[in-house]
């Protein structure tokens, strides 16, 4: 089984959803998106997430939302005349570099899901226990509430020495 789940700005997890391992990541944006009210401002993923149905999810909830997703090593450029947020991203990665893209994209945000994931993992455990779907949704949701939890009993603070 796989675990979906959508983090904002501050490592809250606001969504999430259970599939089978084989499922598309991007196929599971619409299911985590059900779960939030208001607009979405931005989305930030990586290469599992560049798919163009997902690109479409989001702008039908906010067609001004910044989506950050890593495109695939093959990515080419649209054919629309007008460029979307995916060429722009495509054309900085070929006249800059990668890197160059993924600093000032803030592309690095995503790491804050990879973090919430290693938490997840650590703390919580690899696999879902339940039998059925039912519960492994079930579980996943309360693992998720309680990883929300411990983000507000406290952060640990860190300082610059020297």
């Amino acid at each position: 089984r796989k675990l979906h789940i959508l983090v904002d700005k501050n490592g809250y997890i606001r969504s999430s959803c259970v599939s089978k391992w084989y499922t598309k990541d991007g196929s599971r944006v619409p299911h985590l998106l059900k779960g939030i009210d208001g607009e979405i401002g931005s989305l930030t993923g990586d290469r599992g997430y560049d798919q163009r149905s997902v690109y479409r999810t989001v702008q039908k909830r906010n067609k001004d939302a910044a989506m950050v997703i890593h495109p695939r090593v093959n990515a080419v450029m649209s054919k629309s005349k007008e460029w979307t947020q995916r060429d722009r991203h495509v054309q900085k990665i070929i006249d800059d570099g990668i890197y160059t893209w993924r600093r000032e994209s803030g592309y690095y945000q995503q790491s804050r899901v990879e973090n919430t994931f290693y938490r997840y993992k650590t703390i919580i455990g690899k696999n879902l226990r339940a039998r059925t779907e039912e519960g492994r949704e079930v579980e996943a949701k309360i693992a998720c509430g309680i990883l929300n939890q411990f983000l507000e009993l406290g952060r640990a603070k860190s300082e610059r020495i020297g």
